[in-house]
């Protein structure tokens, strides 16, 4: 349904939802204007995931990994 699966663990550092309902969404963004506390917690949880997922040497280790790996193969 687009974006990278990756980048989000649903209800924990974000939400997917079908981009063809936007009942869902709706309904996502009024639960979460009625609990700020639950946003700053997926914020927090967010910018946690990120740093962990997409850090640069993480990335480059795996990238030379791979790299290294299609060369010997």
């Amino acid at each position: 349904c687009g974006g990278a699966a990756e980048a989000v663990e649903d209800g924990k550092t974000g939400f997917v939802r079908d981009p063809s309902r936007p009942d869902e969404w709706v309904a996502l963004v009024q639960e979460l204007l009625a609990a700020p506390g639950e946003v700053v917690r997926l914020r927090k949880a967010a910018a946690a995931f990120a740093r962990r997922q997409f850090d640069v040497e993480r990335t480059g280790r795996e990238l030379l990994a791979h790299l290294l790996s299609a060369c010997e193969g």
